[in-house]
């Protein structure tokens, strides 16, 4: 994941406590960025309907009068004109269950609070970078038709970051609905190389994002000898039901169970809700084989 340069972005920041306002607006002018205050959630709509391409990020409240955080986050993702706009949450409520429904309806991350203010310009950069990715894929996914949906049943081999996305989009295209698709479908291409064939651990990858050196140790280590023929590959079956795909890499396996459902211990890492975006929005069904190399995903056609 290549962090974009992020001087110049507008952050809208929503919070009704005036104190955490100013941190944060004080903290992010330092970093370059221009910030823009609400004090509710009504207000911060208004802004953004007025002004619907000024915006790179929204660092969002759930506590506040009048619309709460996750009512916001819902209206913002209903707009035609702003859904496209990456979402962070504030917190002081560690409770699982409105976060996932955040996370369900489309927030990208989360910060709990009392917030760690180095981590937040690392999150806005990786929100930014993911954002521009994420509408480049869905917006070639709807660009012209294509002949892959007279494939029956095909398997289709990647090896770079490059490949998985071009694959991700070729294949999003046979499912009724390639926007949500897409983005699920791209993060587990996405892991199959980085955590799969390259071995790239997730404090590895933290580390690496933070850094700013990730997109470089990708390129590093798909030149190593040992990584250099490793091939990982999606087999797409068409069904009367929908698409079923498996995924299958040359890695040794990982843990995926902790990462399909919300750990609030690993809440504002920079990474790591790929599987859980995948789970929770893209398909109707996901589930990996032992010892985790391999994943099966389905996507209903009434989906």
């Amino acid at each position: 994941m290549h962090l974009k340069n992020t001087s110049n972005s507008h952050i809208l920041v929503v919070d009704d406590d005036l104190m955490a306002r100013q941190v944060l607006k004080e903290y992010l002018k330092l970093e370059g960025y221009q910030v823009t205050e609400a004090v509710n959630g009504e207000q911060a709509f208004n802004i953004l309907t007025k002004s619907p391409n000024t915006f790179d990020v929204v660092l969002l409240d759930i506590q506040m009068p009048i619309l709460n955080g996750l009512e916001v986050l819902k209206k913002i993702k209903e707009n035609n004109y702003l859904h496209h706009i990456p979402v962070i949450m504030q917190t002081g409520v560690s409770e699982q269950k409105s976060i996932l429904e955040g996370f369900k309806l489309g927030a990208f991350h989360y910060l709990i609070k009392p917030i760690n203010i180095e981590l937040i310009s690392t999150v806005i950069s990786s929100a930014i970078s993911n954002s521009d990715l994420y509408c480049d894929l869905k917006q070639e996914v709807y660009q012209h038709n294509s002949a892959i949906n007279l494939l029956g049943d095909g398997v289709f081999y990647f090896q770079t970051l490059k490949q998985a996305h071009a694959l991700a989009r070729l294949l999003a295209k046979t499912c009724s609905n390639p926007e949500k698709v897409v983005i699920g479908l791209a993060e587990l291409l996405s892991n199959a190389i980085e955590h799969g064939n390259l071995g790239i651990s997730y404090t590895e990858k933290g580390e690496l994002i933070k850094e700013g050196l990730f997109d470089k140790e990708i390129e590093r280590r798909l030149e190593l000898k040992g990584n250099a023929s490793k091939k990982a590959s999606v087999r797409l079956q068409q069904l009367e039901q929908g698409q079923f795909m498996i995924i299958k890499d040359e890695g040794q396996g990982f843990n995926w169970r902790q990462y399909c459902n919300i750990d609030l211990s690993r809440i504002a890492d920079n990474h790591g809700r790929g599987i859980m975006i995948a789970q929770t929005l893209s398909f109707s069904s996901l589930k990996f084989i032992e010892p985790g190399n391999e994943v099966h995903v389905f996507s209903s056609r009434k989906s």
